[in-house]
């Protein structure tokens, strides 16, 4: 199994890269998703299933399978890499989502305007500092249809000039004339557009809060593990069970011996057996059965060892969530910038605008035929996450085709 493991690896890279390809339409995305969460599921199962390699041990309680799956990812990168890929795309919606937040209530309900025909790269960087990339392409292909920049004749088009274009949109126009798309130049032309556009500015005080959340990032995990172990050290000194003979006794007593020869009712309740010097059997009076439930110490066994494996599994996913956010924090660390006073309002009116769009019109059921009649509001519908259906197509027809 280390060595199929080894093998997934080249598999688990191409199905996340191509995942996160801005080519890839969404249904696309979801059907590598499952694929990915199949793979990783089938391996450990089938893991599990033949005779426990490459740690052959007998598995009898829930502390040892909790033990065996992180051995099996500890040694097992592909499963790392699917995991990353999972918990990434968790706290980049995450991240989304809090950058996309402004802290002054907007004076907007509805925006009717069409934000001075701003660029929708543009548009979506301004809001979450963040682009989907795909969406930004297919609705700048859509601005530079509508403005005539290309002509589209007989399922062909032409460039026609690249007159007032900003710098991101002639890198469409570069990628629909066939050439290399460079997404990350792509993303820092955008923001070096909304600094220029004054939507965004340096911000001197940013890397002294980053380096305070960040030890905050590292002080939670540290301080969630120690308290895991101590806990899970508590519920193994104080709640002790042993297996024998394919069955779970709990200790009830002070420790393991505490032999009789005589024959209770509840015989059976007890670990015991028979001792052929002797011609006699026993029980040992401290270890009685897990599933006697009636017994108040076996029942509060089960209540913190289930805690304790609860705890554990929260612990380690919490872990490795905050390690993500570690790193992620070191990565956009240098990034000392923040919206500016034009920036809030823009966005403002860009949630105003999509309300709009969203309570007065069915633009979410458009296709790009209906470019001619709505204009600019197609073009932000597909920008804000109206219309689910147009940036496929557009991707499809314009940028996957070949020419």
């Amino acid at each position: 199994m280390l060595i199929l493991g080894i093998l997934l690896i080249p598999l688990s890279i191409y199905i996340v890269l191509k995942e996160r390809d801005y080519k890839t339409t969404d249904k696309e995305k979801n059907i590598l998703d499952i694929k990915l969460f199949l793979i990783s599921v089938l391996f450990i199962v089938v893991t599990f299933i033949i005779n426990k390699e490459p740690f052959v041990f007998d598995i009898e309680t829930g502390r040892d399978y909790l033990l065996y799956t992180l051995l099996l990812f500890i040694f097992t990168p592909f499963l790392w890499i699917n995991l990353g890929h999972f918990v990434y795309k968790l706290t980049k919606r995450k991240r989304i989502k809090k950058n996309a937040k402004v802290k002054n209530k907007s004076e907007y309900i509805y925006y009717r305007d069409i934000l001075d025909k701003l660029s929708p790269g543009l548009l979506m960087y301004v809001r979450s500092f963040e682009v989907d990339t795909k969406k930004a392409i297919s609705s700048t292909i859509l601005k530079l249809k509508l403005n005539k920049n290309i002509k589209e004749e007989k399922n062909k088009f032409t460039i026609v000039n690249k007159n007032g274009l900003n710098e991101s949109e002639k890198m469409v126009l570069s990628l629909l004339d066939g050439y290399a798309f460079d997404e990350k130049k792509y993303k820092e032309t955008l923001r070096e557009e909304a600094i220029n556009a004054g939507f965004i500015k340096n911000n001197n005080f940013g890397i002294f809060i980053k380096i305070i959340k960040l030890i905050f990032l590292i002080i939670i995990p540290v301080f969630n593990t120690i308290l895991s172990i101590k806990f899970d050290t508590y519920v193994y000194d104080n709640y002790k069970v042993y297996v024998y003979d394919h069955k779970r006794y709990v200790l009830v007593g002070d420790k393991i011996g505490d032999i009789h020869f005589d024959h209770p009712k509840n015989y059976n309740d007890y670990y015991n057996g028979y001792v052929k010097e002797l011609g006699s059997n026993f029980y040992d009076k401290s270890l009685i059965r897990a599933n006697l439930y009636s017994n108040k110490k076996v029942k509060k066994t089960v209540i913190m060892q289930t805690i304790d494996a609860l705890y554990a599994s929260l612990s380690i996913i919490l872990d490795i969530i905050f390690i993500y956010l570690v790193i992620e924090e070191l990565v956009y660390i240098r990034r000392k910038f923040k919206r500016t006073k034009k920036g809030v309002e823009i966005i403002n009116k860009s949630y105003a605008l999509k309300n709009f769009l969203r309570d007065f019109s069915d633009l979410k059921n458009k296709n790009e035929k209906d470019l001619i009649l709505w204009e600019y509001y197609l073009v932000y519908s597909v920008a804000l996450g109206i219309n689910e259906k147009i940036d496929d197509k557009v991707i499809d027809k314009y940028v996957n085709k070949k020419r």
